[in-house]
């Protein structure tokens, strides 16, 4: 055979070589690609179930003091975090209307109390930590003079809820007023703080 055409049969095998790996490895690439693709789209459902799975759960109490007509104390308690030890919680007063504004009565018949612990302006508080099954009692106050109001309407909450982890939830909670002046018992903010003082430790 001659020696011109053996070289062409040999260079046009190389050539077939060549493109035959480039095909394999670009098919390779995308191949590693797409499971590149379906591992993050599995990762991210996986974050997603994962938050909707450890959502917070709150109890809310709401007690009016008989000793101050125009406070009245707030328990907020972690019911259930699954798998969080704790979530860091800003508790803001939800408006009656959707959208915040700058007059108090707006938000409803109870704001946060000056004297409270957390305190940062009437609508939200500074940022507390709840533990699972423990619980932060807080104090608001009637921002208006209307009794009915005080006793009818429920205080409703945003529980901004932050984990170790970073991830974020946003809990809406209400619970209607119940007035301790109507109980046998006189309560005061004393015996509410040491009520709650006593079962902090038991826990």
């Amino acid at each position: 055979m001659d020696a011109e055409l053996i070289s062409a049969i040999g260079s046009l095998a190389s050539v077939a070589v060549a493109v035959i790996a480039a095909i394999v490895a670009y098919y390779s690439w995308r191949t590693s690609q797409h499971a590149a693709n379906a591992t993050a789209v599995l990762t991210e459902i996986e974050k997603a179930r994962w938050h909707a799975e450890n959502r917070p759960q709150f109890q809310l109490e709401f007690e009016g003091l008989v000793m101050d007509n125009r406070l009245a104390a707030c328990s907020i308690t972690l019911t259930d975090s699954k798998s969080l030890p704790w979530v860091d919680v800003v508790a803001s007063v939800r408006p009656r209307v959707f959208g915040r504004t700058d007059t108090e009565e707006d938000f409803g018949p109870f704001i946060w109390d000056d004297t409270s612990e957390h305190y940062s302006d009437p609508i939200d508080t500074e940022t507390f930590r709840l533990y699972a099954g423990g619980d932060q009692t807080l104090y608001m106050r009637a921002a208006s003079d209307e009794e009915w109001q005080r006793y009818t309407y429920p205080i409703r909450l945003w529980l901004h809820c932050t984990a170790d982890n970073g991830d974020t939830w946003m809990v809406p909670t209400s619970r209607t007023l119940v007035p301790l002046q109507l109980a046998e018992s006189i309560v005061t903010r004393e015996q509410i703080e040491a009520q709650a003082q006593t079962r902090y430790e038991a826990g």
